[in-house]
């Protein structure tokens, strides 16, 4: 049994789901483009977990949500874009080092913040870092793995970057790896072969800006 809920505030979309699974019920809440939250909460029986749902619906229509229809969309389901665990996991190279896994994403949170399109928690957790990456001394791709462990969340870009990186970046989609590929990894045996250099970036980052314009201007009309 799922219940799918939403509620409009100042023009942001917040949104509750909650599932019944066996003896739990997994809930899912968040607002569109700001954040995403998962977690299960375990009960002791079937029934205690019916009547778990029904009290955390209640509280939520209480609190002016009302019952929708629940559509599948980036929006509500994504809360990690990438891990670079998932790349070492799977058909990952043996004769590369682990770090070639984290460099695709790497480049992305890279123009990320050439772009201004991190969270303004980001941006105070990682100062010291982004000062470093700005004067090219650290890359992208090392933020991402000694700062995020590898993991790129959707609170870690604002409003207006998950606008544009969940249809663009989502592994769904895969558009970005597709032109990160095109660009960088033509004539290599895949893209996880790129390597983390500022001309590779810089290369990227040109078809990236013109990317992010191309979308703006679409959906300014």
């Amino acid at each position: 049994m799922t219940t799918y809920l939403t509620k409009n505030v100042k023009g942001k979309t917040h949104h509750f789901r909650a599932t019944v699974q066996g003896n739990a019920v997994e809930i899912v809440n968040g607002v569109f483009y700001n954040w995403l939250a998962k977690y299960w909460q375990v009960c002791s029986t079937a029934e205690a977990a019916n009547e778990q749902h029904d009290e955390l619906i209640n509280d939520k229509l209480n609190e002016g949500f009302e019952v929708s229809e629940f559509k599948e969309l980036p929006e509500n389901t994504i809360d990690i874009y990438d891990k670079a665990e998932w790349h070492t996991e799977q058909n990952f190279p043996n004769d590369l080092d682990d770090f070639q896994s984290y460099v695709h994403t790497g480049m992305f949170l890279a123009w990320l913040i050439d772009t201004d399109l991190v969270s303004d928690e980001f941006k105070t957790e990682h100062r010291k870092e982004i000062e470093q990456f700005k004067k090219q001394k650290i890359t992208g791709s090392q933020i991402f793995q000694n700062c995020c462990d590898g993991v790129l969340m959707l609170n870690e870009l604002n409003e207006l970057g998950n606008q544009f990186a969940l249809p663009y970046f989502s592994l769904n989609t895969k558009r970005y790896l597709a032109d990160y590929s095109k660009v960088l990894a033509v004539d290599l045996p895949s893209f996880y072969y790129v390597e983390d250099t500022w001309e590779n970036y810089k290369k990227l980052k040109a078809v990236l800006d013109k990317t992010f314009q191309e979308w703006k201007t679409e959906h300014a009309n």
